[in-house]
């Protein structure tokens, strides 16, 4: 059909009727001359049926010969084979004009046989021969196709030897019946459907009623589960999937290239799960529910040439391949299923199934070119760049040294310039349709990459007959929706005056321009709600940040024993100078006159902070001299210097005791407290006992001024140059921290 399309040849199909029974009954050789080794001939005899025998047209003790094939031996096709393409070959038809028709079996297809017309030339000779049409036999079905007047005396020739049935010419109104499909014709273009067949395996597995048949636009969703222990395993499921498997084999064979996949897929699975074939194929019913007028569709140029095969390979445990070979446009052949040869890489599935491919092409293109008398040109396409490297290329890993053995036929060929190697992107690639479960787009658009029609294009008549009744209808509707059209334009127009203009009016319709700050509007309007609270957001932490700035020195952070993780923990408490303030302002109450005792009082403390500050002093150029001097006369220097010190009013006994009184910190801790019952430390994981400096510390029972350390069980210094030269004369080797004053336990009441 495909080079019916391609000569725009018309088409006949009759039937031979009985034609066993036309060939003669041979047995055997039938020997040759004198030759005693040669085996005799042998003879069919019967004993006659038993009710020929009881209405007397019998004797029962006569036997008949058989002369003729007769039905039920199983010599009788081959005898009748053999007889048909005797006769076929002696047949020499008168054509209208001069010249006669002549029957040409072909030697790479012996089914098919070429009408070639010969003109007589001059002294009895023969003309050059041209090939008007094509033969198809197939036992006793012939299928003729050419020009009208070839067909016409082919049919003569063939009546007038064996009895016929009526022929039937394909068109495009009635499908005409061969081989179990449907054929169908209209100008160049030919299609083959199995509607009829399909529609009674689906009222068989689906029921009657056509209307209330599910559809799918495909037939598979995903790949089959594999299940270690299967349901439903027993011989009457085993049955049922090998009949399902069965019916729908003939349908992926003849007219279906599309349920190849889906079908290789459930017969693998037959013995091993056979519910989950029969559940899977529900699937697959609903497909050919919504396709049943889909089917291979044949249209080829006049002057097509090329044969292009398209392979494809799914590297898995179990690698699939497929590969498809058209004429032009036409599909020809098509396969699907699990490769013979196991696998290492996805470049060797896909070289593999190119290999697979070129040899189906081989054998479509003998047919081709004897039938057609030309050279084909014969292109491969793959998606898989690694394979047609390693057919063409010269060199490569080491790693393909195995390939390229396999590959060296192929090799040869393209050298030859036999074959051309194509590369293709899988979106483009139909032959990626019998590999793996295809979206239902991409399913679409490969069934039409590989020429199958789809059904809508199949019965145009009908549908033009079917737009011919709706056409009355449709313009009334078409009238009455450009008069609604006219009536709201109108409208508008009078609603739009007085009014602002927000419309942009276009020929005979208008669209209105929505505001930016409306939510119909679209991106628009959430763009600006988000950098309006972007803008909320960031002024939020600006004004948090200036609210607690103010507030952070007033913050001891501790670390928390409540949990099994320690964690920091921040006690806010009030500022120092609201403590002094608040207990001033207190004292001043409850004592609005103070005796002149407590002025004494206060003239002594002036005059005890004036003594520390100078002390504090001292202790700085004491500790600027240690670090002159060195280690050890830093030591006694600085004991020196401090026997030496100016003495304060207050008495020494005093500050000897309170750099006695031990302060205490955290770990995590910034400040330090005096009391271990301090509330700052009620939290606290942990409380480490630090001493105070004998040679720069703090005198005072609850210091007011920073203090300098190393951390936890260290003693704090007021002048951190002192404490760095602890460190240096035996101090660990760590970091200065410096220790605020807690402000609860400090300057608490």
């Amino acid at each position: 059909m495909a080079m019916a399309s391609q000569f725009a040849w018309h088409g006949t199909v009759l039937d031979i009727k009985t034609a066993f029974l036309n060939a003669p009954m041979k047995l055997g050789a039938t020997g040759a001359g004198n030759d005693e080794d040669a085996p005799r001939p042998k003879k069919a005899i019967i004993k006659p049926p038993p009710m020929l025998m009881m209405a007397g047209l019998a004797k029962p003790d006569k036997y008949w010969e058989v002369v003729m094939a007769l039905y039920g031996y199983k010599e009788s096709p081959k005898l009748w084979s053999d007889y048909r393409d005797d006769q076929l070959a002696l047949l020499k038809i008168p054509a209208e004009d001069q010249g006669w028709l002549v029957l040409d079996q072909m030697i790479t297809e012996p089914n098919m046989w070429k009408i070639m017309k010969q003109d007589p030339g001059p002294f009895g000779t023969t003309r050059a021969e041209q090939l008007v049409g094509l033969l198809l036999v197939y036992v006793d079905d012939l299928l003729i196709l050419g020009e009208p007047s070839s067909i016409s005396a082919t049919i003569k020739a063939i009546q007038a030897k064996w009895e016929t049935s009526i022929p039937e010419e394909v068109n495009s109104s009635s499908g005409v019946r061969f081989l179990g499909a449907e054929l169908y014709r209209e100008g160049a273009k030919w299609w083959m459907t199995q509607r009829n067949y399909i529609q009674d395996l689906l009222v068989r597995n689906l029921g009657g009623d056509s209307s209330s048949w599910p559809t799918r636009k495909i037939p598979l969703l995903a790949e089959p589960e594999t299940r270690e222990d299967p349901p439903g395993r027993d011989p009457a499921n085993v049955r049922e999937a090998q009949r399902i498997i069965g019916e729908l084999v003939w349908v992926s064979t003849r007219t279906r290239p599309d349920l190849s996949f889906a079908i290789n897929k459930l017969a693998s699975m037959i013995t091993k799960d056979p519910q989950q074939v029969i559940d899977l194929a529900k699937n697959i019913w609903s497909y050919l529910a919504g396709t049943i007028d889909q089917g291979l569709q044949f249209q080829n140029d006049p002057e097509e040439r090329r044969l292009n095969v398209y392979t494809d390979a799914s590297f898995n445990e179990v690698c699939t391949g497929c590969h498809l070979v058209m004429w032009g446009r036409s599909i020809l052949l098509w396969k699907s299923g699990k490769q013979s040869v196991v696998t290492a890489s996805t470049a060797e599935a896909e070289l593999v199934e190119v290999l697979e491919g070129a040899l189906a092409g081989d054998a479509v293109r003998v047919v081709l070119e004897e039938a057609l008398d030309l050279k084909a040109v014969a292109v491969s396409h793959t998606d898989n760049a690694a394979a047609i490297a390693i057919v063409v290329g010269e060199s490569g890993s080491w790693r393909t040294r195995h390939l390229r053995k396999r590959a060296n036929i192929l090799k040869i060929k393209v050298t030859q310039g036999d074959w051309l190697l194509r590369h293709l992107p899988g979106s483009e690639l139909p032959a990626d349709l019998g590999t793996k479960v295809l979206a239902s787009e991409k399913f679409k658009q490969h069934k039409i990459n590989m020429g199958m029609i789809l059904g809508e294009e199949k019965n145009e008549d009908a549908k033009e007959k079917k737009e011919g009744k709706e056409q009355s209808f449709s313009s009334k509707i078409e009238t009455t929706k450009q008069a609604l059209k006219a009536i709201i334009l109108f409208a508008r127009m009078a609603m739009a005056k007085g009014q602002e203009e927000n419309q942009v009016r276009l020929w005979q319709s208008s669209f209105q321009v929505q505001p930016f700050y409306e939510p119909s509007s679209g991106p628009p309007f959430y763009i600006i709600i988000f950098l309006i609270f972007l803008f909320g957001l960031l002024t939020g932490a600006v004004l948090m940040w200036l609210a607690v700035y103010p507030f952070f020195h007033r913050v001891t952070l501790v670390e928390s024993a409540t949990t099994v993780v320690p964690r920091p923990t921040f006690l806010f408490h009030s500022h120092p100078e609201d403590h002094r303030n608040q207990r001033g302002v207190e004292n001043v109450a409850s004592q609005p006159r103070r005796s002149d005792a407590a002025a004494d009082l206060r003239a002594a403390a002036d005059l005890r902070a004036a003594a520390d500050l100078r002390a504090a002093a001292d202790l700085r150029a004491a500790g600027a001299d240690l670090r002159a001097a060195g280690a050890s006369s830093s030591s006694s220097a600085a004991a020196g210097d401090a026997s030496e010190r100016p003495r304060t009013s207050e008495p020494r006994r005093r500050r000897r005791g309170n750099r006695n009184l031990e302060l205490f910190v955290t770990v995590m801790g910034q400040k330090y407290h005096c009391d271990v019952a301090c509330k700052g430390l009620r939290n606290a994981h942990s409380v480490h006992q630090c001493g105070r400096c004998q040679t720069c510390g703090t005198n005072e029972d609850r210091p007011v001024v920073p203090l300098y350390g190393f951390g936890p069980d260290m003693p704090l210094h007021v002048d951190p140059q002192h404490a760095h030269s602890f460190q240096l004369h035996g101090g660990e080797e760590s970091e200065i921290r410096k220790f605020e004053p807690c402000a609860i336990c400090m300057f608490g009441p």
